[in-house]
């Protein structure tokens, strides 16, 4: 099972809020993360992908760089992605509402297109994120960081992908951070890589529906 929407991204909040109460199927996904998201209806993953599962922590902003796809598989890829763009609104929104709007519409420029799309289309960017992570998000989405941050690149591959659990909100410390608009989005990121990552891990579905474009 491949195909993602409500339905699924539903199975998956509900295998984190289970994942928080239950040691034993914390203990089962991290140490066989395929089986889980198998039996909890989420996704069957290639026999071949190595999945590595990793817990969010304080002071480091876990990213996941994720794999290019193939040329001729990257509108339909990006249409998969396209959740980026409500998210990305949302933050211009507040964030122009704060008297910020050049930040703002960086952000969103940034949110939207470069994080991704230069990942998968930029080499040098790709480089640059895996190099000085910290550095290459800063300039594409115009936030400043906390300083005792930092930043640890996870590069997905063909044959490798990394899982980050999310922490419960509410022992989240960059969450907290209320007045720094960097460290809410480190914690709105790994909720959302939660919910989207999945998705590039199954087949292509092949066609776009034209809406993305």
């Amino acid at each position: 099972m491949s195909n993602f929407g409500a339905y699924k991204e539903a199975l998956q909040l509900r295998l984190v809020n289970t994942i928080w109460d239950d040691e034993q199927l914390r203990s089962d996904f991290f140490s066989d993360p395929k089986k889980v998201l198998a039996a909890e209806g989420v996704i069957d993953l290639p026999d071949a992908l190595h999945v590595e599962v990793l817990q969010e922590k304080d002071e480091v902003f876990r990213f996941v760089v994720p794999v290019s796809p193939p040329m001729d598989e990257a509108w339909v890829r990006y249409e998969q992605m396209a959740s980026w763009y409500l998210f990305a609104v949302g933050w211009w929104w507040w964030m122009t509402r704060e008297g910020r709007p050049q930040a703002a519409e960086k952000l969103r420029n940034g949110i939207q297109v470069a994080i991704i799309g230069k990942i998968w289309k930029d080499p040098a960017y790709r480089e640059w994120i895996l190099k000085d992570p910290k550095a290459a998000l800063s300039s594409e989405t115009g936030l400043t960081f906390p300083s005792s941050l930092a930043v640890e690149p996870l590069e997905d591959t063909p044959q490798l992908m990394h899982l980050v659990v999310p922490r419960r909100p509410t022992e989240n410390a960059w969450a907290n951070e209320a007045n720094d608009v960097g460290a809410i989005f480190v914690a709105a990121h790994t909720w959302w890589w939660w919910l989207s990552g999945l998705r590039l891990a199954g087949p292509s579905p092949g066609t776009v529906s034209g809406w993305v474009s």
